[in-house]
C-alpha cells in the first residue's frame, strides 16, 4: 500500500504526462471520473520549487514551513538528552503507552553512550525521575534542569520487555 503509493506519487511528480503509460489503472479510474490533467498557465509542466526528496518513501518526510525545506519527520520530534544518564527521550504517543500498559512516560529514543547502549533500553519508556511521573519531554527537561549537578538522578523505566526497572545515577 504505502510503498506503492509512494512510488506512484514520486513518478507522477517527476513526469505527470506518463500517467497513461506507467499507471494505466489509475489513469482509467481518473478517466471514469472525467478528470483531466490541469494545464499550467503559459504551457510547460508543473514543477515543485522544492522537490520532495528522492530517497526513501514520501512518508519519511514533511515540509517545514518554518525552515522552508523538506525534513525527515523524525527530525521534527521534540527530544531531550539526559546527558548525566546517557539517554535521549522523545514524547511517547498513545500506542507507546498502550504497548507497555503505562499511564505516563516518554520514549527512550537513543542511548548516548556505549554503556547505556549495552542495556538495550531504546524503545522503552522512562516513566519517573526522582519518583516524579513524567508525561512529556518538557517534564523531563524541567526536572533535570532544576537539579544541581551533584544530586543523584533516580529514573524508573519500563524496558522493551515490559519490565519495570529503577536506576540511580550519581
Amino acid at each position: 500500500g504505502q510503498a506503492r503509493y509512494s512510488e506512484f506519487l514520486k513518478s507522477f511528480i517527476e513526469d505527470s504526462t506518463r500517467l497513461e503509460e506507467d499507471h494505466i489503472a489509475v489513469y482509467r479510474a481518473l478517466s471514469v471520473q472525467e478528470w483531466t490533467l490541469p494545464e499550467p498557465e503559459g504551457g510547460g509542466v508543473f514543477q515543485f520549487l522544492l522537490p520532495i526528496p528522492k530517497t526513501g518513501p514520501i512518508y519519511n518526510y514533511c515540509y517545514s514551513a518554518t525552515d522552508s525545506k523538506w525534513k525527515k519527520w523524525e527530525d521534527t520530534l521534540e527530544v531531550f538528552q539526559i546527558k548525566d544518564v546517557g539517554l535521549e527521550v522523545s514524547n511517547a504517543n498513545p500506542q507507546d503507552l498502550k504497548k507497555f500498559d503505562a499511564k505516563n512516560g516518554v520514549k527512550i529514543s537513543r542511548a548516548l553512550t556505549n554503556d547505556m547502549a549495552y542495556y538495550n533500553l531504546v524503545g522503552g519508556l522512562l516513566v519517573e525521575i526522582d519518583n516524579t511521573p513524567v508525561n512529556s519531554v518538557s517534564d523531563v527537561e524541567r526536572i533535570i534542569n532544576e537539579k544541581s549537578s551533584n544530586e543523584p538522578i533516580i529514573i524508573t523505566l519500563i524496558n522493551t520487555k515490559g519490565e519495570r526497572e529503577r536506576y540511580n545515577f550519581r
